[in-house]
């Protein structure tokens, strides 16, 4: 990890300030919401006392509103960030090989800047919201998913995310140093709340319970339900998965998008 300078500030109350590094090397500081612990599976601590090195906002971003609080921005010089770690790597195994080669199909594809969720969703009286505590949205088939997350922000287009902007995300990640490309591609049982995840707890947390990669969009607690082409997939794994068989990015066909699926979660993108 880079080595920041540090910085201790009183902040006030329920805030917390954050510091960071520039490209051409200046300091950073950022006044935001308080976070949860420690981050696992990243290079990235979070401290008391208004001292911390954390990644962007993971609570907001610069259009606030009611259906934007828990979504994360991914912007032109994001892509363009992944795009010139793509270009360094070459891949070691067969998983790591075939991640990049979504996320090559991704740069080619999207273009848009797009705003994903970065907390597993909650569902009551049919809707969809967000919210930290609550209990994971799960039971819902695909093409359920996909209905709710268009209900979710019209006004905001919103909808199931697909694979390239998932992986985009992912990827972005491991470019910022949140995640290595081994935890993501091959074996994610390091951190998470997979079952041999250290200090798991072996059952469906609630949402944004432990942070993952500078998030806590619940890797390793629900599978993740997105849309690739003209269908749907699944995404990671779940609570009682393996880490080291279902990593991060494994990806499967959904061949029954009618089906509930009682231990996936969909991810809703906003494109306005």
């Amino acid at each position: 990890m880079e080595q920041y300078k540090k910085i201790v500030v009183e902040a006030p109350e329920g805030m917390r300030y954050t510091t960071s590094q520039g490209e051409n090397g200046e300091l950073i500081v950022r006044l935001l919401p308080k976070s949860s612990e420690t981050t696992q599976g990243s290079n990235i601590s979070s401290q008391s006392g208004g001292t911390c090195f954390y990644p962007e906002a993971i609570e907001g971003t610069e259009r606030d509103t009611g259906k934007s609080t828990y979504f994360t921005k991914i912007s032109a010089e994001d892509r363009e960030k992944v795009k010139k770690w793509l270009a360094k790597q070459k891949g070691k195994t067969k998983a790591e090989k075939e991640f990049f080669a979504i996320v090559e199909e991704a740069m080619q594809v999207v273009d848009y800047d797009y705003w994903i969720a970065n907390l597993e969703p909650s569902v009551e009286d049919g809707k969809i919201y967000y919210a930290k505590g609550k209990d994971v949205g799960v039971g819902f088939s695909a093409k359920q998913w996909e209905e709710k997350s268009k209900e979710y922000a019209p006004e905001r287009a919103s909808r199931l995310s697909t694979l390239y902007e998932l992986f985009i995300w992912y990827a972005l990640r491991i470019a910022n140093g949140w995640w290595s490309l081994d935890y993501v591609a091959c074996d994610s049982s390091s951190a998470g709340n997979y079952k041999n995840s250290p200090n798991t707890s072996q059952r469906r947390e609630r949402t944004g319970t432990r942070e993952c990669g500078g998030y806590a969009d619940g890797q390793g607690n629900t599978c993740k339900i997105v849309t690739y082409k003209r269908g749907f997939v699944i995404v990671g794994g779940a609570y009682f998965y393996s880490g080291d068989h279902f990593p991060v990015a494994f990806f499967s066909c959904c061949n029954n998008p009618d089906d509930p699926r009682n231990n996936s979660s969909g991810v809703l993108v906003l494109t306005k």
